[in-house]
């Protein structure tokens, strides 16, 4: 896929400082013009019987790229529908006669099962480099130089390991994942760094354990009080009983979002925040106890307004998101992308392999 190059404004270039600084990144959509797009979207898959789903994805990944700013410039998608709508059939050639004898006859679904499971590494890539080439930001596109002996070592490789260690590779695993999607990207012919440590991973793990723990304990005091109030109070006791399992059950549920929200908040935290380009790098401080409350109070409004709020929903996370993210530069921004360019320019972009598809993984 080749882009055109364009020279940066100079005017911005003699403004910018070239000082270290951080430039925090912007999301400026809306939840009801989000909203306007989501409905039409999903009315017109749902009457198309989904092939509309993929100009839906499209358009709504444009309007959120637009959406997305740094230093005063927008991002970009340039993916085509068509090439989405080509790669979900080829996923589905190999998902749905799977799910379809699974159900019928579980032992003729297997050889489906194996080929999907070996075909993992390959479309993880394709799917990686789409994303990649199709994404741009001050018109220099982004790439990926992940391969297929690399996919499989993290995707297949280190996932049998998980039973044979008692799932104690899974933080492992995580940043193992993480380390290949990121760290093999690029920004033009810039690479990716990715500084993240496994004993932050492990961390982040070992605390949302600790959550688990406490959610224990504080259920088995309620469940405790449950029981002392029935035998103390016979069938008279039964109500107060009730009321103390009750808060039993909500402290299950908080406990578990509690957890999820911890181990994504840590992990994202270390992933992002590990990542350098050239000298400039990424830090990202999202808090547990916000991320938590955003899950809680969208899930509530989710419930209450018939999963109206979804749109809502996805544009207040996402602005939070961005909105804990920036840039620590050092040196001038816009003399790195100027440069940038003109390499891009002189070695000319790599057309893209035809078989580069959105395989929806």
């Amino acid at each position: 896929m080749s882009s055109t190059t364009m020279a940066v404004d100079p005017s911005f270039e003699a403004a910018e400082d070239p000082s270290p600084s951080s430039k925090r990144f912007e999301f400026t959509a809306t939840g009801g013009e989000y909203f306007r797009i989501w409905i039409v979207n999903l009315l017109l898959t749902i009457l198309t019987l989904g092939i509309y789903s993929a100009w839906a994805k499209v358009r709504k990944l444009r309007y959120f790229y637009g959406s997305t700013k740094l230093a005063g410039s927008s991002f970009e998608y340039h993916g085509k529908p068509i090439q989405i709508l080509k790669g979900r059939l080829i996923a589905a050639a190999l998902i749905l006669p799977y799910m379809i004898l699974n159900s019928v006859k579980p032992l003729y679904s297997i050889p489906f099962l194996i080929l999907f499971i070996l075909a993992t590494p390959f479309l993880v890539v394709k799917s990686r480099r789409f994303q990649a080439r199709v994404t741009s930001w001050r018109n220099i596109h982004f790439g990926f130089t992940g391969t297929y002996g690399e996919a499989a070592k993290v995707y297949l490789g280190m996932a049998l390991l998980i039973p044979l260690t008692l799932g104690l590779i899974v933080p492992y695993w995580i940043f193992a994942k993480h380390r290949f999607l990121i760290g093999k990207a690029t920004f033009g012919k810039t690479p990716f760094e990715f500084r993240a440590t496994p004993g932050s991973y492990y961390m982040a793990y070992l605390v949302g354990i600790g959550v688990l723990v406490v959610t224990g304990i504080v259920v088995a005091m309620l469940g405790g009080a449950s029981v002392f109030l029935a035998a103390r109070g016979g069938a008279a006791g039964a109500h107060p009983a009730l009321g103390a399992m009750i808060p039993a059950i909500v402290a299950i549920y908080a406990g578990y979002l509690l957890m999820f929200a911890t181990v994504h908040t840590l992990t994202v935290n270390a992933a992002l925040s590990g990542v350098d380009i050239e000298a400039h790098k990424l830090q990202c401080q999202l808090s547990v106890l916000q991320v938590s409350w955003i899950y809680l109070s969208s899930a509530i409004l989710f419930i209450l307004t018939l999963g109206l709020y979804f749109p809502w929903a996805v544009v207040r996370f996402r602005r939070y998101q961005l909105s804990v993210l920036t840039l620590n530069t050092v040196g001038s921004l816009n003399a790195f992308v100027a440069s940038e360019q003109q390499q891009v320019s002189a070695t000319a972009e790599e057309m893209g392999d035809l078989l580069d598809l959105d395989f929806g993984l």
